[in-house]
């Protein structure tokens, strides 16, 4: 399936989906949801990190 949204940012288009998924269940807002991707710059993660983890 060809990737719609952030195609150089795989992991990146995951979550951002998985986080719009739960706005069914009242886990996120759409509004933020997109909201941050928008302002969310490329690439802000290297691999075995996450921001906001201390790791």
């Amino acid at each position: 399936m060809q990737q719609l949204m952030f195609q150089g940012d795989q992991q990146f288009g995951f979550d951002t989906l998985r986080n719009l998924g739960l706005v069914v269940y009242g886990g996120s807002d759409i509004g933020e949801v997109v909201e941050t991707a928008f302002r969310s710059p490329p690439a802000t993660t290297t691999a075995g990190t996450t921001p906001g983890c201390g790791r």
